[in-house]
C-alpha cells in the first residue's frame, strides 16, 4: 500500500482552502513544494518537536509528535531537495487563524500519513496541547 502523500493534489486543495478562508491567491505548486519539503524536515525527527511562532503574523505554533514506536535518537540524515515559502506559510498561518477565529478554537489537530501528528495552536494553549499529546518539552 503507497501511504506518500500527493503533494500537487494536496498543494492545490490547500491553497483553494486558504483562499476560501483570507481571500488571498497563494500558488497552488508554491503550497505543494513548501508542504512537501516541510513534510521531509519535520518528519527527520525522531522526538516531539515545538516549533513556536512558526506563523508570526497569526502567533501560532506547531507540535510535531512522531509516529508512535519511532525509536529515540537522532535525526535521521535526509537531503531536502525542495523550498519553503515563507510567503505561503504567512498564508497557511492566515488560513488557520481565520479557521480558529471563525469556530471558536484554539487548537487544530491533524494527522500525517505515517501516523506522526502536528498540533497547530495558539500560543496561550500550549501546556494543554503538550499535555494531551503526551509530551513533555525540555526547554520548560
Amino acid at each position: 500500500m503507497d501511504n506518500k502523500t500527493n503533494f500537487q493534489a494536496f498543494g492545490a486543495a490547500v491553497a483553494a482552502w486558504i483562499a476560501e478562508r483570507t481571500g488571498e491567491p497563494v500558488s497552488a505548486s508554491a503550497c505543494a513544494d513548501t508542504l512537501a519539503t516541510g513534510e521531509a524536515i519535520i518528519t527527520a525527527a525522531r522526538v516531539p518537536v515545538l516549533i513556536p511562532d512558526l506563523w508570526p503574523v497569526s502567533r501560532l505554533e506547531m507540535l510535531y509528535v512522531p509516529p508512535e514506536g519511532t525509536p529515540a535518537g537522532p535525526a535521521i540524515t535526509a537531503s531536502f531537495s525542495g523550498e519553503v515559502s515563507r510567503a505561503v506559510l504567512r498564508s497557511i498561518g492566515r488560513a488557520v487563524r481565520a479557521e480558529f477565529d471563525a469556530n471558536g478554537t484554539d487548537m487544530l489537530r491533524l494527522e500525517l500519513d505515517n501516523g506522526a501528528a502536528l498540533f497547530l495552536h495558539s500560543p496561550e494553549v500550549r501546556e494543554t496541547v503538550t499535555e494531551a499529546a503526551g509530551v513533555t518539552l525540555l526547554s520548560e
